[in-house]
């Protein structure tokens, strides 16, 4: 979550935003358009459902959890036609 920290720096649970990389990962098409799809139907982003992924991953290793970190920009939301049909 995308909050003020003292002196109205930008923090994202915590953490500065100039901490935040991005981590890019190669998939098929079938599998982004199968992952864009789930991020619709539980209504949440690509980037929550990673987040989730990855932290399932660490547990496994026994490693604390990813930082929550909220998609910047509208590349993350579902698009929605007029009758409301996701478009992904």
């Amino acid at each position: 979550m995308l909050v003020l920290g003292a002196g109205n720096s930008p923090t994202v649970e915590g953490t500065s935003i100039r901490s935040l990389v991005p981590l890019t990962i190669l998939v098929d098409k079938a599998d982004r358009a199968r992952l864009r799809h789930l991020a619709v139907d539980e209504n949440t982003s690509v980037q929550q459902l990673g987040l989730e992924a990855w932290s399932t991953l660490l547990a496994r290793y026994d490693q604390a959890p990813m930082s929550r970190v909220k998609a910047t920009g509208r590349s993350h939301q579902a698009r929605r036609d007029r009758n409301g049909v996701a478009r992904v």
